[in-house]
Order: structure tokens, then sequence, then C-alpha cells
């Protein structure tokens, strides 16, 4: 390897063509060969390792070969399309330079595609190959360092136009821009590497609740962002094949979802403008000149490319959209809420954590993707309760720090009434993975944080101490039975296009009640809000009842009896006794 690429770097410097390729740095059996050769003759080991037999082939005969290799990872390169679909024709590729060397995607043996090159493959070849067990994105995805890179070098040269940086001697800026190419070229894979990972949690999001794949693509459909005359796939979705259309859905919600951003003038008020902007510069450049930095012409439109790439990329492909439809929030108000969230609850330190030590890759995705869900959970309830554009930074970091109290507090006493169970279980699970205590603790507790919106703004609202409301808040989470209402609100089987609507408005009813009971804890001056609690409500009538239901819900888990309607009966009487002894009436 290091042979080759000493003998390409000297072919590039030397501005050389694969001629003059010294070929004794080759292989055995191996060697450069004209793509229009009638006749080749192949070592015993090529042979071998494409699994054929003749021991001559033309060179586009080769070429078919070798995009038939039983091998891990195919890489191509340079522009034009070698794979199609097994029913499409080679006019329909619009290719003709190379129809006698492209193959159908039913024929590939390889277990991986990488599209390094553009137009590699049709959509619908990528589509058949990954339905026969193959692992594809698109073109886009594959070179999206490439394009993140050009991005990147005109943002810096627009900085050294700057009075204070243009005036910078040639040889020392020549020094910062050489200093800083290491720190750029991880930020571009970096990039691509989560929106890799984005794609992998999309798809698990996409089996546990495919109503929120289907809403969105219905909704992009219907803006003109995706087209079934184009990629007639999207009709009939296929688990089998959803990576390479996940792919294409990506970054159609990117778009959309930037576009949003620069409509609502989200950089204007967000309280993550600056630091997200300020993270697309490489330090030595932020430090030299930060000033020239926020004076950048484009500052808005890379600052929402930041906060877009963040939302999808760690939050999630389809979140944006869900709320939408919980919701009658603003995408921008959308997208700070869940960025209020992750500060809120420290999830950036966890995130990082598991990353570096859980080294399977299914554990790190289904721990990855159950942060996702807690944060969307916090953030709709957020949503409901204020007005994310104007909550001010002293309030944010007063309930950052609020929060991550609460949540040591936690492995240290515990958390009681039915959740204790499920915090022992994912303490317990976090540890076996490779988590330390701290850490496993943290991600053990996020079933209780998520729930503590509710605290957050009563804090604020009543111009109380955040613990006294977060704790109001747990109390009356562990006497009342709100967790056993909305956890089967939250599953996919309230995710139908007639359920739906109903878990809205069923979900927006239970923030409310979960207010108005945390409300009626704090006007009495205890600090033993359990105890007050069922001293309030224990009395009334329905009391047992909800009681009950309750118990038989965290006996039940995830068990189900009788049909959808039943359930629904039966959540609904539960939740309307809930709402009459909250507030005291029949």
């Amino acid at each position: 390897n290091e042979l080759a690429y000493a003998e390409r770097q000297r072919l590039f410097e030397h501005i050389k063509g694969w001629g003059d390729y010294d070929t004794t740095v080759i292989s055995d059996g191996g060697g450069i060969f004209q793509r229009s050769s009638k006749r080749i003759q192949l070592s015993e080991g090529v042979c071998k390792m494409l699994g054929i037999e003749d021991a001559y082939l033309s060179g586009e005969a080769l070429i078919q070969a070798m995009l038939k290799a039983p091998v891990d990872l195919l890489y191509n390169g340079g522009i034009g399309t070698y794979v199609k679909a097994s029913h499409e024709s080679h006019a329909e590729v619009q290719d003709p330079a190379n129809n006698a060397v492209r193959v159908d995607a039913n024929r590939l043996r390889c277990q991986v595609v990488c599209e390094g090159g553009n137009l590699g493959f049709t959509q619908q070849a990528r589509i058949e190959y990954a339905e026969q067990g193959g692992h594809i994105h698109t073109d886009a995805i594959d070179n999206a360092a490439g394009v993140n890179m050009s991005d990147r070098e005109v943002n810096l040269k627009i900085i050294f136009t700057s009075t204070q940086a243009s005036s910078l001697p040639l040889k020392q800026r020549n020094r910062l821009l050489s200093s800083i190419g290491d720190t750029v070229a991880k930020h571009c894979l970096d990039d691509n590497r989560m929106q890799a990972e984005a794609l992998a949690l999309a798809q698990l999001d996409a089996f546990e609740h495919p109503p929120r794949l289907l809403r969105l693509r219905d909704m992009l459909l219907k803006e003109g962002r995706l087209d079934r005359r184009i990629d007639p796939a999207l009709n009939e979705l296929s688990q089998l094949s959803l990576l390479p259309q996940l792919a294409v859905i990506l970054g159609h919600e990117k778009n959309r979802i930037h576009q949003a951003l620069d409509d609502e003038g989200f950089e204007a008020w967000s309280h993550f403008t600056d630091p997200t902007f300020e993270q697309y510069f490489p330090t030595p450049i932020l430090k030299k000149f930060k000033k020239e930095i926020h004076q950048h012409p484009l500052k808005a439109d890379i600052a929402h490319t930041q906060v877009t790439n963040h939302i999808v990329n760690q939050l999630g492909l389809f979140h944006v959209h869900h709320l939408q439809t919980l919701l009658d929030a603003p995408v921008a108000h959308i997208c700070e809420a869940l960025m209020i969230t992750e500060k809120l609850m420290d999830i950036a330190t966890l995130k990082q954590t598991l990353t570096t030590t859980i080294l399977d890759s299914e554990t790190l995705h289904g721990m990855q993707r159950g942060i996702q869900e807690y944060i969307t959970h916090f953030a709709e309830e957020w949503l409901r309760l204020n007005d994310v554009s104007q909550i001010n930074s002293a309030t944010l970091t007063q309930q950052h720090q609020g929060m991550r109290r609460f949540r040591q507090s936690l492995q240290v006493r515990g958390i009681g009434g039915n959740e204790s169970s499920r915090y022992l279980s994912m303490l317990k699970s976090a540890i076996q993975s490779g988590l330390a205590m701290d850490m496993a603790s943290h991600l053990a507790a996020l079933p209780e944080l998520t729930q503590m919106a509710t605290g957050c703004h009563l804090s604020q609202h009543l111009d109380l101490p955040l613990n006294r409301c977060l704790y109001a808040t747990q109390a009356v989470l562990h006497i009342l039975p709100f967790s056993a209402l909305e956890i089967p609100m939250r599953s996919s089987e309230w995710g139908s296009k007639n359920a739906h609507p109903l878990r809205r408005e069923w979900l927006n009813r239970l923030t409310m009640l979960k207010k108005r009971a945390t409300e009626k804890l704090l006007q009495n001056h205890t600090s033993h809000f359990i105890k007050h609690g069922e001293a309030l409500w224990s009395s009334h009538k329905h009391w047992s009842y909800l009681q009950q239901f309750n118990m038989e819900a965290a006996q039940q888990g995830e068990e189900k009896g009788g049909s959808d309607e039943q359930r629904r009966m039966q959540l609904m009487l539960a939740m309307t006794r809930l709402e009459a002894l909250i507030e005291n009436s029949e």
C-alpha cells in the first residue's frame, strides 16, 4: 500500500498518466490494462479473487467481473453509472458510454457498496441490491465529505478577505492554513460519519415507528421535494431497502429544515447560534480572527447548516416533523427546544462517552435511539408550556445546573414509585455494557428526567426554586398514573392515520394535567410532596381506581390485552377520572 501510494504521488507531481505507472511495485498477478483491450491474460490469483474461471477476458468483461467480485466492499470512483436494476434498460440509465461494462444489481456479490464516484448506481439498482441484503446509501451520502471540504475552503477564504486577515504576511497565512488542514479534514469526516450513523438510527426508528417515515415521506411529496415519477419506489417503502431511500429523504429533510430556519430568522434569536457557528471554524482561526468570523457575510447560512446537520444527525431524521404533527410550533422553535433539552440533560457528554466506550454497534445504536426518544419527549412538553424564543440565557444556565444536581441526586437516593425497577434495570444493563457508574446512572435517569419539563416551566412561571418544582413533579408522577397513560400513547400502535390526531390531543391534555397537579402540590409549603399528594387526593372517589390502574400497568409492562379500541377506551376512562381527581370534580 505504501509503495502504491508513493507511485501515485509521483504520477500526480509529474502530471503523468497510468501508462507511466511503475509496474514493478504491483503485486504478483496484477497489472495496468486498457479498457479497450480485446484479450487480457489473468493470473490464477486474480481469477480466484474475482471468483471466475476464465483465464482470458476483454477489458470490458474484466470490469464486469470486478464489479461482480465476491468481496466485502465494492468502491467505485470517477463518473459513470456502472450498475442498474435488472428491470431497467441501458437506455433508461442514460449513460451510453458505459453500456458495455454495466451490470445488474442482482448479480453483485459484495457485502457493502461505497459510491466514491458520482451516479455509480441508479436509485433502482441501489434498492434492488439492498433488497438482496446488501448495504448501500447513495453517492450523495458517500461523497458528502468532498462537498463539505469545498464549502469550508470557500468560507475560510472569505475570512482572509477581511481587513485584518488580508494584511497577514503570505508566509504566516500559509503556515496558519497548513496547521489547520488536519482539523478541517477531521470535521468533514466526522460530519460524514455522523450522517451515516443518522441513517442507521433512522432505519431502526422506521422499524419501530413506520408511520413517522410515511408521514414525512407524504409531506415531502406534497411539498414537491420528492417526486414519485423520479423515484417510484417511494410508493412502496420496503423495510429491506430502506437505507438508500432514507438517504434520499435525509437530504430533502435537511433542505426543508434549513429553509425553515432561514425563513423564521433562527440565527437572530437562538441561544445556540454563536456556539454552533464558532464550532465550524478551527480553533487557531477562531482565536486569531474571532471578530472577523462573526462578521462573516454567510454567518446565518453557516449557522443554519450547522444546526440542521446537528438536529438530523444527532437527534433523528423524523423527529422535527414528528413534533410538528404533535404541536402547533414552527420548525425553528422545535430545533431550539431540542437543543435546549440536550443542554439541560447534559446529553453531549453522555453521547460522547457512549461512542468511545460501547464497542458493540447494536448496543450503541439502541442506546442512541433511546436518547433520541427521551430528548424528543422532553422537547415536546417544553414546547407546550414555553415560548422558546423568549427564554433568556441566565434562566437556561440556572436550569441546566439545577437539572444536573437533580440528576445526581437520583444516583444517591434512587428513584421511588413504579419507575424504580426500570431505573435499576437500565443501570445494570449500562454497567454490563461497559459504562462507569456515573455515566450508567446518567443514562438510567433519562426516563425520569424526560418528564421534568413541567418542573422547569413552573420554576420560571411561579418564581420558585427549581429543585422544589422538580421534586413536586416527581411526586406527581409517582402517585398518579401519568406514565401508565403516556407510554401506550407513544407506542407505534398509536401512529396510524386515525389514532395519531387523538394521540396529539390526549398528550397535550396530559401535559396540562401534569402541570395542574404539580401546581396544586406547590401551593402547600411542605417538602413532603408524596404525603401531601396522597392526603390531597386519596379521599376522591377515583383514587382507588387510578391506583389500581397504575399498579396493573406497571405489572403488565409491554403485554397487551384486548383490541386497540378496548385499550383506547380504558385509557380514555382513566384519563377522564384522573382529570376529575386533579380538579376535585365528579
